[in-house]
This record gives structure tokens, sequence and C-alpha cells, in this order.
């Protein structure tokens, strides 16, 4: 058995909450193939290249990242080290490309990006997961879930409602920082720095319980009736 977790660096590490939910399903093998920086294209791809690795006892998550993110670059293979990753607020390039395509890049989101063109890109990626990878797959232990902002989703025809109805992993450590730590909202920049460790997991005693109360879907769609809140391989 594997629990495998695919998409950004919210799914990059077997560490805390990814651990956790493998142990929970009693799982010691884990495969984290989440890339930080990166979009939907590259969890699709990276679908596409394990699916039929996926095997029926299996346990699979899915990380729905942010629909301006986009990956460029010069190879056509998306394992390649010269891939890299652009999204709105800035450049995460590989240590491959250049200064010419990272002004390409930054200039592409001032001049050509929409939020609408993006939206729809973004729908057409996440209904081909739902609809055609997922009915592929060998398990029935599979469960997407949001890691950054929803609201880049602006088109959800025919979309699960439970992706848009949860909080987004993220707004699950803004809700935490703020309802228990006292940041104010619009401290983002703050609130961000705090969740700089493996898969952004908040170092607080209190952070798991609080965080698996905010994922009942999640849970209940991968088979977890009760969490080991052990992040050691068991």
């Amino acid at each position: 058995m594997t629990f495998w977790a695919f998409g950004d660096s919210f799914m990059s590490y077997d560490s805390n909450y990814i651990r956790q939910m493998a142990n929970s399903c009693n799982i010691n093998q884990v495969h984290a193939l989440g890339a930080p920086g990166s979009g939907l294209l590259f969890t699709y791809q990276q679908l596409l290249a394990n699916k039929d690795k996926i095997l029926k006892d299996d346990v699979v998550l899915i990380g729905l990242s942010s629909p301006c993110r986009h990956i460029f670059g010069g190879q056509r293979n998306f394992m390649s080290s010269a891939d890299w990753h652009v999204m709105l607020g800035g450049v995460s390039p590989s240590k491959t490309a250049t200064k010419e395509q990272i002004d390409a890049g930054i200039k592409y989101f001032k001049y050509l990006y929409s939020d609408s063109h993006a939206g729809d890109l973004a729908h057409a990626v996440v209904s081909s997961i739902f609809h055609n990878v997922i009915p592929s797959l060998r398990t029935q232990r599979v469960s997407a879930v949001i890691t950054t902002d929803t609201d880049g989703y602006t088109n959800r025809f025919n979309v699960p409602n439970g992706l848009f109805e949860d909080l987004s992993l993220f707004n699950i450590i803004e809700s935490y920082l703020i309802e228990r730590k006292g940041f104010a909202k619009e401290n983002r920049r703050a609130m961000m720095e705090q969740a700089n460790g493996k898969n952004h997991w908040l170092e607080y005693e209190d952070y798991p319980e609080y965080f698996y109360s905010k994922i009942p879907r999640v849970l209940d769609e991968l088979g977890i009736k009760e969490i080991d809140y052990s992040s050691s391989l068991i």
C-alpha cells in the first residue's frame, strides 16, 4: 500500500500531516510528489505519469494549486530540471532559467494574462482530473483539496462543490492564526512567514486538531476515521 500526494509545496514532504494521514491509513510508504511553486498543469502531468502505478489499496490525495501558476521552460519533458514555474506574484525558476526567460514570464503576466482565461484553463484541467483521471484509478480512496485560494477558480461548472465549500489549505492556516494567535487579517505576509516549513505546516501544539477539523470531507473520502497524530514512520 502507498499513500500518494500530488500537488505543490503543500504536498512536497513525507512529513507532518502527510505522514499522519498515511499512518492513519496504516500505510508506511509515501510518495509525496508535490513541487514548490507548481501549478495545476504540473499536478495533472504527474497524475498522468503515475496513474497506472496506483494500486487498488492505495490512497491518493490531490492538491489543486492556484490557476494563475504556469509551467514554462524549453524542455518538453515536464520532469526536466529545465522546467520552471511562474506565478502571478513573482517567478519561481529552476537554476537553469535564464534572465531572458524570467523577464518573459513576468511580461506574460503583465501583458497577456487574464483571470477569465486562467480560470477556463484551470477548469479544463480540474474537470479532466475529476472526470477522466480519478475514475480511471484502481483505488476508490481519492480526495482533492485546493491548496492556495479558491478565488481563481472562476469556472466551476460540473466540478464537485465540496472543493469550494471547504477552506483551502492556506485559508486554514490563515483562519487558525487569526482565531488562535491574534494575527490581523490583512497581514498576510506575516502569516505566510509562519507557514514556511515542510508542507507549510504550523508547529503549534493545537494546530493538528484544528487542521483536521476543517477537512472532514477529505478524511471521509480517504477512509480515515481516526487520526494517528504521530508523525514518525509506522
